[in-house]
């Protein structure tokens, strides 16, 4: 199932999400992956539109339209509260993660260091067992699990909650979904309707830190049995 994941990078990489030793925020990360072996993460191309965006104490410090997961941005040296928001749309073309966004709240403060420290950012990630075609039964009780994790290389805080919502009508409504686990290692619980024909998922998960992960993927996954999509 694609959605927000983080790359597993060497500290002196150009990639992931960053605080350099010179204060600059370095955002470069595909951001949207699918765990199944032999898939991986979409390249960056493939939108309809797309922002990613910086509040420092909120207030918008930098922004790039146009582009999902790609952002350079100065942070001052004197510790801050920071929002960092990526969102991606697809639908024109996609029939899964048609719309996907992401919002990161954290501290930072410059760190006497001489390579890039990975922020402690968090992503909620679900394995459900989905057919060829990123479809599930349809008139079922149906498990998602899910693993919450910190980007690699980071010292995030303990994990210290996960909520979840399930909708069926592309986010006009939601309902809570019931999540069972605790550290890195969850599951949901969802029931789906026989005549929905799609599954949108909603999560937020914290750290003891104060850190927290806000994000949506509509059209998560299908409700049928038969036929390839266009992932």
């Amino acid at each position: 199932m694609l959605g927000p994941a983080f790359g597993d990078w060497p500290r002196d990489s150009p990639y992931g999400i960053r605080r350099t030793p010179d204060n600059q925020l370095v955002v470069d990360d595909g951001l949207l992956v699918d765990p199944t072996p032999g898939r991986g993460s979409l390249p960056k191309f493939q939108k309809d539109s797309g922002r990613t965006a910086l509040y420092r104490n909120g207030e918008l410090v930098a922004e790039n339209v146009g582009a999902y997961g790609l952002l350079r941005a100065k942070m001052p040296v004197d510790e801050a509260a920071y929002r960092l928001e990526t969102e991606l749309d697809r639908a024109s073309f996609a029939e899964v993660s048609t719309k996907v966004s992401v919002a990161w709240t954290f501290r930072s403060r410059h760190e006497a260091v001489s390579l890039p420290v990975a922020l402690p950012l968090l992503a909620v990630r679900y394995s459900p067992a989905l057919d060829a075609g990123y479809a599930a039964p349809a008139g079922r009780p149906f498990p998602i699990p899910i693993r919450v994790e910190h980007q690699p290389g980071s010292t995030g805080g303990r994990i210290t909650g996960l909520a979840v919502q399930v909708s069926y009508d592309d986010g006009a409504t939601w309902q809570p979904a019931p999540v069972r686990g605790g550290g890195q290692n969850w599951s949901a619980s969802v029931t789906h309707p026989a005549g929905a024909g799609h599954v949108s998922l909603r999560a937020t998960a914290t750290d003891s830190n104060g850190g927290k992960v806000e994000q949506t993927i509509l059209r998560a996954y299908l409700l049928r049995t038969a036929g390839l999509v266009k992932p």
